[in-house]
């Protein structure tokens, strides 16, 4: 998948290689369709660059978000953090998606939602490194089509 980011100005700090991967409770990968009765879980990796690579203090924040497509709802489903590295900093997170949290639209035995991860730099109070102001570092990446499905009567 493609990471899309914007970086403030000068700030040496990059994230690359991004990637999420969905995964059935208990590691079976990669799922994209999940039953409404089951936890899931988002595996998301990226590599840390650039020269500011560990002269930054803060932490990556990791959202992980799903939107129906057709009726249905549009949540956030989990967040990680991981703390700043050093340069080629590999870091891999786990988003645990607990059962019932995605819901199969009323009415319906099956609802398809889109997947979308962010990351975000994350300077705590401080203003961005060099920079006298706050500057984000932000990406994301789509993940793939999800479906859920009712296995209720």
């Amino acid at each position: 998948m493609s990471f899309i980011y914007e970086s403030p100005p000068g700030l040496d700090l990059l994230a690359d290689d991004f990637s999420a991967v969905v995964t059935e409770y208990g590691g079976r990968a990669p799922q994209t369709v999940i039953r409404d009765n089951q936890a899931w879980n988002i595996n998301v990796r990226w590599q840390e660059l650039g020269a500011g690579s560990g002269t930054v203090p803060g932490n990556w924040i990791v959202d992980a978000y799903v939107e129906s497509i057709g009726p249905g709802a549009e949540l956030r489903v989990g967040q990680a953090t991981s703390p700043f590295g050093t340069l080629y900093t590999n870091h891999d997170v786990n988003i645990h998606v607990p059962t019932g949290t995605v819901p199969v639209a009323a009415g319906e035995k099956t609802t398809p939602y889109k997947l979308v991860i962010t990351l975000t730099a994350d300077w705590g109070d401080n203003p961005t490194p060099g920079q006298g102001t706050r500057y984000a570092l932000a990406g994301y990446v789509e993940g793939p089509i999800l479906q859920f499905f009712h296995t209720g009567p």
